[in-house]
């Protein structure tokens, strides 16, 4: 009974004991700061920081364009040299029965094959003309000859094997001109 008693006694007196000035005036005051002053930010602290902020935005704005600058000065220069590299023809002409250029054809052939991309995959299309008693078959194998030596010195020059195509095309009524040419394409 006692300690009802007690209770009641306590609530009934809180009410008054809160509403001194004394007790507000130590306790509330100190309730409503908790944060120490050293983590309170001043305006211009906070202004300094909000400076930094826009200075590294600025920063990376700018990072990203010299980066998109760069990449088009290069892609700039990329496609200058894939137009240099780009669709290279060189036509070889032969003399009629022979499987051998002559050496200003091949000299022709060494300066051309400079242009040429080592990593562009070569197309070496022979053509051969068809004579009067000739067989098809014989047009074409000639026109594999032609192109084989052509290979043969693409390879002394260190293409890969894998990345040169053949064909033998034989006779083509469509050439105009020499009929007995090989057309070297990277294309």
């Amino acid at each position: 009974m006692l300690k009802i008693y007690l209770t009641l006694l306590f609530f009934s007196l809180a009410p008054l004991l809160v509403q001194s000035t004394n007790i507000t005036e130590k306790y509330y005051f100190l309730a409503e700061n908790n944060i120490p002053e050293s983590r309170l930010l001043i305006n211009n602290e906070k202004k300094k920081i909000i400076k930094n902020k826009e200075e590294i935005k600025n920063k990376k704005v700018k990072k990203i364009k010299s980066r998109k600058k760069k990449e088009e000065i290069q892609g700039i220069q990329n496609k200058e040299l894939k137009e240099k590299y780009l669709k290279q023809k060189i036509i070889i002409n032969f003399a009629s029965d022979s499987e051998e250029p002559s050496v200003e054809e091949i000299n022709f052939f060494y300066k051309k094959i400079t242009n040429f991309n080592k990593r562009d995959r070569i197309t070496i299309k022979g053509y051969a003309e068809k004579r009067t008693n000739d067989s098809t078959s014989k047009a074409r194998r000639l026109s594999l000859k032609r192109a084989l030596f052509l290979r043969s010195l693409l390879l002394e020059e260190n293409y890969k094997i894998t990345d040169i195509y053949i064909r033998a095309l034989g006779h083509n009524t469509n050439i105009d001109g020499n009929k007995d040419i090989v057309i070297i394409t990277n294309y």
